[in-house]
């Protein structure tokens, strides 16, 4: 009967160093992420998720999903990225995370709708603006994929690589003096890319 009393007070014990042990498992994965060593990394996080997921925070799973995508493991990193989102609904970083994922399996549709979540959050993220015209290039939105680098451009005017993109994108619609119009830009703003490919053409800057 006393053994009953006790067995509740003896499982929160247990489940604190439980977690006291976990939580020096995702500190050893955050120093092997460091270090590149991504699979040690995994191994860590694995072990303290076995031990107490209850200790893990939102950016403790999108760390843990960084490491799968490192591996080129996809997929676990996705449902590592959704795992952070059940715990902050307004992770960023996880969003963001999840989106590159997805583009890397080529479901480009998925990675804008992450990519989106995350401008609404914060519409001066160029990170997230960059990759979703990205994804419409990809899938041949060229028009969408122009109303994006403009969008970067408005927040950053110096993004020489948001110019050479979408001086690209203009190449690849035929329109070569919009092309040369946003390599100049990006020449001005000192990109060598863009400067090589004037010089060689006969255009100044």
């Amino acid at each position: 009967m006393l053994f009953v009393l006790f067995l509740p007070i003896v499982i929160q014990a247990q489940s604190v160093k439980n977690g006291v042990k976990a939580r020096a498992l995702i500190e050893k994965a955050y120093a092997a992420n460091a270090a590149n060593s991504y699979q040690e990394a995994l191994t860590y996080f694995i072990q303290a998720d076995s031990l107490s997921s209850a200790v893990f925070t939102s950016d403790d799973y999108n760390n843990m999903g960084g490491s799968y995508f490192k591996l080129g493991e996809y997929r676990q990193a996705i449902a590592m990225s959704k795992r952070s989102l059940l715990l902050d609904s307004n992770n960023i970083h996880a969003f963001l995370n999840m989106g590159i994922a997805y583009g890397m399996l080529d479901s480009h549709l998925l990675a804008i709708e992450c990519y989106q979540k995350v401008v609404l959050m914060n519409p001066t993220q160029t990170q997230a603006y960059f990759n979703m015209a990205l994804s419409y290039q990809q899938l041949k939105e060229k028009a969408k994929a122009l109303e994006v680098y403009q969008k970067i451009i408005e927040i950053e005017p110096d993004n020489a690589k948001a110019f050479i993109n979408m001086g690209i994108v203009y190449g690849e619609l035929g329109n070569y003096k919009k092309l040369v119009e946003c390599y100049q830009q990006a020449a001005r703003l000192g990109n060598k890319v863009a400067q090589d490919y004037l010089s060689k053409s006969g255009h100044g800057w």
